[in-house]
């Protein structure tokens, strides 16, 4: 009896649907296939049928696991949802439909009114842990200053021990040993979550594919005679007959796989659809090609891929990170489960019986908000339609970025007011933020990273070549080079290193305070710091719990480190409540904003991209704006008006300080202080970000950038400035031909210069090789000289470092309103 008349007699009896039947027969024909060559044909029968049955028993059990889980997912989703702003609901007392604020609020972003994780804050918990576990690779093998790898040969031989090959080299043993824990580590805590990825020993690297050289190449044949000589076939398994593939299906897969990666995803995926059903299967890809050691694929990487052995390890971990944190979050199926949350929120706005309701318009608003949060986490709105459009861009992007943010360190000055007000929200000490400026001057932080990831606070700058500009502007599809160089201006000012320490600091005296207040039971606890431990999902007994985690000697000081908290998750939930407020110290887009920003445009399209340019520099005000209301609203009219007017009184200091600091490093003297108008831009300089808002003071006193130059952003001055090269502003205030294009051609150029404005080299780059440039090329320097010094002057702060003239020291007395200069 064949397997179909067994199969059409299940079905006839109900014990099998007859999706589950096609399912079998599809697994039978698998093993059939590969089995008739072996033996018999009424063995190999036998033999399939009971594989194919074993099989379909297997798929069985785990569909009812994925339910079970599916179901306790949204039975926890849905206590969380109620329990937004303590219960209160829509109407404030408890009653009314569900708030629709709870549902962006458990994706992301930082709303003290949400109790407990969120989709965001897991994220970061689980990539720290994993940063923790990859530390000595991190510290070791990430880019330098100016994102170059330092130790190529080490590199190789940690790929090469990665793949299980004896190097000889024992310290690159050692961190591929710290890989393959980091990797396990990811595995075992994806499976638990509902995923299925098998193991595999000295599996090796993952390929980063590049879709623009696969595309390159002129048919399949050619991707295939570059890839399958690499491939050790004997260990790509087959999922759905548990042995190595066939010619024939492994041909078919391959196919399979060029397909993909020359549409970038898109082979598989019906117009409208949202890609994968399941994340849950996300291990199970047939596309995971095991290359035969480490030169082989290298020889295919340089091929066809991109990156070296570091990108691809940690490229891996991330992408497992974000799997982790979607799985545990929203269940086996977090599209399904996020489309049921804007359901049960829709649902309940909907039957809202009260009169005249606006409940159905503010829960539509709220999943759009949800929605657009949950495509960027996946990155589907960062998604170009056309790669070159948004690479070409990017890459202008980025040469802005390089050219403007050189003094993106004296802005980042604010970021102390952030911790203050941090610090005071949350219960802890605030006069230690003081202390970040003399990390700063630490020749070495290698210690200090190294215990801040013990506990959990990442390792970001380490991880990453361009960390800084991927954290404050976005990740930019954009040539290398470029983000390079962005990277290297971002490393070499100091603005890297600050971020960090701001982070790692703001944790570190966290974790201090826990230490502590360790003796000390829930009630006893400071209200301010119980309160916060309560906004990250801890109560009595989970604080006893954490209390009760032995000490460990730290130069001195006993600790508790995260590092020796057995409890995996009490683990990843305190690192998880301390990384979401630690990100609120340094202005970066949280997932919500970013997904704001980001829903607006649509990358890869010149509408598109040209919209982004008055988006740059802005994300630093929407961060800061967002979390602060967020907190304020939060609060008692008393304690918000407190909170609101030190949080101001404290930014718009910074701001002046800020502001004393540009001057000076563009050879000005100090502002007066004592004017009005001083305090006003200083509240916009430390309350919106510094980097905007100098932009912007400048764009509204320089008549030659005007209304465009505000609000078109500095992609859009650019090309003013270039335009000016060839006509200009006329006596009568008409455009006509520029008399002098050399002058504006080097205007242009030196505002466009990468690097050009680091702070600490700005002045002397300037006055000894500027001038003398400028003397060369522009017959009018004299004049552009004389308008620079006339202009400082105007703005109440003249040069004490003029083109062309003597320089004297900076007159400090200015600041005070009592000039020592008329």
């Amino acid at each position: 009896m064949t397997i179909s008349v067994c199969v059409s007699g299940l079905i006839a009896d109900g014990r099998i649907t007859k999706g589950q039947g096609e399912e079998i027969e599809r697994y039978y024909t698998a093993h059939f296939n590969r089995l008739k060559g072996q033996m018999d044909m009424m063995a190999a029968a036998d033999l399939a049928s009971e594989r194919a049955i074993r099989q379909m028993q297997y798929a069985i059990d785990r569909r009812k696991l994925l339910a079970a889980r599916a179901i306790e997912t949204q039975t926890r989703l849905n206590e969380q949802l109620h329990a937004y702003n303590g219960g209160k609901m829509s109407d404030g007392k408890g009653g009314g439909p569900i708030d629709p604020r709870a549902l962006p609020a458990l994706l992301g972003g930082n709303d003290p009114r949400h109790l407990g994780g969120t989709l965001e804050g897991k994220h970061m918990a689980v990539q720290a842990q994993i940063d923790s576990m990859m530390r000595q690779v991190l510290l070791k093998h990430g880019p330098d200053v100016f994102g170059r790898i330092t130790d190529k040969a080490g590199l190789d031989d940690l790929g090469r021990e990665a793949f299980g090959q004896d190097t000889g080299n024992h310290a690159a043993r050692d961190l591929a040993k710290a890989w393959e824990t980091a990797r396990e580590w990811t595995r075992g805590r994806a499976n638990a979550a509902g995923a299925d990825i098998g193991k595999l020993e000295d599996y090796g690297l993952q390929m980063h594919w590049d879709s623009d050289k696969v595309r390159a190449l002129p048919d399949y044949a050619a991707f295939r005679d570059v890839v399958l000589p690499e491939l050790d076939r004997t260990r790509m398994i087959d999922h759905e007959t548990g042995v190595p593939f066939d010619d024939a299906k492994l041909d078919e897969v391959m196919h399979k796989v060029w397909q993909g990666i020359r549409s970038d995803g898109w082979d598989d995926r019906e117009p409208g659809g949202v890609g994968r059903a399941s994340m849950a299967n996300d291990g199970q890809d047939p596309r995971f090609f095991v290359f035969k050691d480490y030169d082989s694929w290298n020889r295919a990487n340089d091929r066809l891929g991109n990156g070296n052995a570091f990108t691809s390890m940690n490229g891996m971990l991330e992408h497992r990170a974000r799997q982790i944190a979607a799985l545990e979050t929203l269940g086996p199926n977090p599209d399904h489960t996020m489309q049921w949350l804007q359901d049960v929120v829709t649902k309940s706005a909907k039957t809202d019986e009260a009169p005249n309701t606006r409940a159905p318009e503010a829960a539509a608003h709220q999943n759009r908000i949800a929605n657009n949060m949950w495509q960027e986490f996946k990155g589907t709105l960062n998604r170009p339609e056309d790669k070159k459009i948004a690479a070409f861009f990017g890459t202008m992007r980025n040469l802005k970025s390089a050219a403007a943010l050189g003094s993106a360190f004296i802005s980042q000055q604010s970021d102390l007011g952030l911790n203050w007000s941090a610090r005071a929200f949350n219960g802890l000490p605030e006069i230690k933020v003081l202390g970040q400026w003399l990390d700063m001057l630490k020749p070495s932080l290698k210690e200090d990273r190294e215990f801040a990831a013990r506990q959990l606070m990442g390792l970001e700058e380490q991880r990453h070549y361009t960390a800084v500009q991927n954290l404050l502007f976005g990740r930019e599809f954009a040539k290398p080079w470029s983000t390079r160089m962005v990277s290297t201006v971002m490393n070499l000012q100091g603005s890297s290193r600050w971020a960090q320490l701001g982070r790692h600091n703001f944790g570190r005296d966290w974790w201090g305070a826990i230490t502590s207040e360790r003796a000390k039971a829930w009630d006893a606890l400071d209200p301010t710091f119980r309160g916060a431990m309560q906004r990250g999902g801890f109560d009595a007994a989970a604080w006893d719990q954490l209390r009760a985690t032995p000490t460990e000697d730290v130069r001195g000081v006993p600790w508790i480190v995260a590092d020796n908290i057995q409890d995996e998750n009490l683990r990843l939930k305190a690192a998880e409540m301390i990384l979401r407020q630690a990100h609120t110290v340094v202005p970066i887009p949280d997932l919500r904003a970013r997904a704001a920003m980001n829903s607006v445009v649509k990358r890869g399209t010149y509408l598109g991209e040209m919209l982004r340019s008055p988006m740059m520099f802005k994300g630093f005000g929407v961060s800061i704006a967002m979390a602060q209301l967020q907190r304020i609203m939060t609060m008692p009219a008393q304690s918000a008006a407190r909170y609101a007017a030190r949080f101001a009184i404290g930014m718009t200091v910074l701001g002046a300080l800020e502001t004393q600091l540009r001057h000076i490093t563009k050879g000005q003297d100090p502002e007066d202080m004592t004017k009005p108008g001083f305090w006003g831009n200083a509240m916009l300089a430390g309350g919106t970000g510094g980097i905007f808002a100098d932009y912007l003071k400048e764009a509204m006193q320089d008549p030659d950038k005007g209304i465009l130059s505000i609000f078109a952003g500095p992609m859009a001055e650019d090309l003013q400035n270039l335009a000016h090269v060839v006509v200009n502003k006329g006596p009568d205030g008409g455009m006509a031909l520029n008399r002098n294009p050399a002058g504006s051609a080097y205007k242009f150029a030196r505002t466009a210069l990468p690097g050009g404005s680091i702070w600490y080299a700005r002045l002397a780059f300037d006055r000894m090789i500027g001038d003398e440039v400028q003397q060369a090329v522009d017959p009018n320097y004299r004049h552009s000289w004389s308008t620079v010094q006339q202009y400082a002057r105007e703005r109440g702060s003249p040069m004490f470092a003029p083109p062309g003239e003597p320089m004297r020291a900076p007159d400090f007395g200015r600041a005070t309103g009592q000039p020592s200069q008329p």
